[in-house]
């Protein structure tokens, strides 16, 4: 129970997982989760996968707590229903790499750790404060009226805009990190210019009194970290924004905007990683949305809304 997982440092790190791969914040914010008391001596192995399962990305952070707990904890801007899913195949790979192989052929019982699943939601869409998503709600409806014989609970937390002030108060560093995320997607939206945005984040940060460590980490990597996350459905809504203000003000609302989703729905069927390599070669949201329309040819004609 004691083996380590290699961890693959091919990807860029998010600014969630720069921070919370550490052990000491990694406990902070599970024991503010849940409201435990593990110490700093608590014994701990880190688990995060090597390999990659969905959109390219490894599992956010994930640390065997004491021998006998996994904790899986992602973060995520908007919501995704499947996370039961998802975390059944990170589970399953990460006990594969824990447990020795020819140990589930042995006669006696096999002991495992026990597991629990989270999930930090900071998008700006309307979610409850707490909600629990569970792997038996994805089954098709005609075996829902089956016994359940599979069950993985997911806990996911909205932590936007203050929705949850009591566990943000309870770990300083997951507080100190959404408002730092706040503070940058503000910015930016307003200047343009993430140099600049950056610069203005770090300044209001200090004002604020976030951790100086945390300001050190965000200000040296912000510029790939922020924007891994700072993506396609980040980039999606605030060109909705903008199209429908645009569209007021022209009298072209509903034209501006079924034109605008039109092309953020190619955008997708280009690629997340097209969309993220324009935006780090410090093109605006309105250049990229040109160029998309350039290179794909959109007609802006076509009645399609992106719900």
């Amino acid at each position: 129970m004691t083996k380590s997982i290699r961890v693959n440092r091919r990807y860029k790190d998010s600014m969630f997982r720069s921070l919370f791969r550490d052990k000491a914040r990694f406990l902070e914010l599970y024991n503010a989760i849940k409201g435990t008391n593990y110490g700093p001596n608590t014994p701990m192995v880190e688990t995060t996968l090597e390999e990659a399962l969905v959109m390219d990305e490894i599992n956010d952070v994930s640390f065997l707590v004491d021998g006998n707990l996994v904790v899986f904890i992602e973060h995520q801007s908007s919501i995704n229903y499947n996370m039961p899913l998802r975390m059944l195949m990170y589970v399953g790979r990460v006990m594969e790499v824990l447990m020795e192989s020819r140990d589930i052929y042995r006669e006696e019982v096999v002991e495992i750790p026990d597991v629990e699943f989270y999930v930090i939601y900071n998008g700006a869409k309307k979610f409850p404060k707490h909600k629990r998503l569970r792997l038996s709600g994805m089954r098709c409806a005609e075996k829902k009226k089956n016994p359940v014989k599979l069950e993985l609970v997911v806990d996911i937390y909205n932590i936007y805009d203050g929705a949850n002030s009591e566990l943000l108060s309870r770990s300083r560093t997951l507080g100190d990190y959404e408002a730092f995320v706040e503070m940058f997607q503000r910015y930016y939206v307003k200047v343009r210019d993430r140099s600049k945005a950056l610069k203005l984040t770090v300044a209001e940060c200090r004002a604020r009194g976030v951790q100086k460590e945390i300001i050190e980490i965000f200000a040296k990597g912000a510029d790939n970290m922020i924007f891994t996350k700072f993506n396609l459905d980040d980039a999606k809504e605030v060109w909705q924004e903008e199209a429908e203000k645009r569209g007021e003000k022209k009298g072209e609302k509903k034209g501006e905007r079924r034109g605008m989703r039109q092309g953020v729905k190619q955008g997708v069927k280009l690629g997340r990683a097209e969309v993220l390599a324009l935006i780090k070669q410090g093109h605006s949201l309105d250049e990229i949305q040109k160029i998309l329309e350039a290179e794909i040819n959109i007609d802006t004609d076509i009645d399609t809304d992106i719900e």
